[in-house]
Formats: structure tokens, sequence, C-alpha cells
């Protein structure tokens, strides 16, 4: 996670990003023949951050990776469609 927004003269975090890289492949069961393959697939998503309430980061941190992981299965099934 790396910050990417700041507020006032203090500069106080308000704004961080969480970034994923993953390995994909898709190989077929019975050859065990890899299909497909992905190296360095990497996704990022963003979520307010309020330094002053815990709770609140959490609950924008947990509702930034549901998103992340539901746009990175659906980034990575479209590349991986587009080749057959």
């Amino acid at each position: 996670m790396s910050h990417i927004a700041y507020r006032g003269d203090n500069n106080t975090a308000v704004e961080k990003r969480i970034t994923v890289t993953l390995s994909l492949s898709l190989t077929a069961r019975g050859e065990k023949k890899v299909l497909w393959r992905e190296e360095n697939f990497s996704q990022w998503g963003d979520y307010a951050f309020d330094s002053g309430s815990l709770n609140a980061e959490r609950a924008g941190r947990k509702n930034a990776l549901v998103k992340l992981a539901n746009d990175t299965a659906e980034r990575a099934y479209r590349i991986m469609v587009s080749d057959f």
C-alpha cells in the first residue's frame, strides 16, 4: 500500500493505493498443458484513508479489496479469452 493523496499543511494522507501482482496460468486438466500464462499481472485500487478513524479505514480497505478482487478477475478473464 502507498499513500497517493495528501491534505493540509502537515501533508496528512487521505487516500491509499493497494496494488496486487499475480502470476496466473490456465492449465488443461487431463494433459497438464499450460494453455495460457500471464506473469506479473498487476492491478490496483484506491480508497479513502482517515487517520482519525481505524474502523473507517478498515471498512474502506475492505471495500477496496473486494472491488480490486472483482476487477482483477474480470480483467484476467477478458485477457485470457481474447487469446482463444
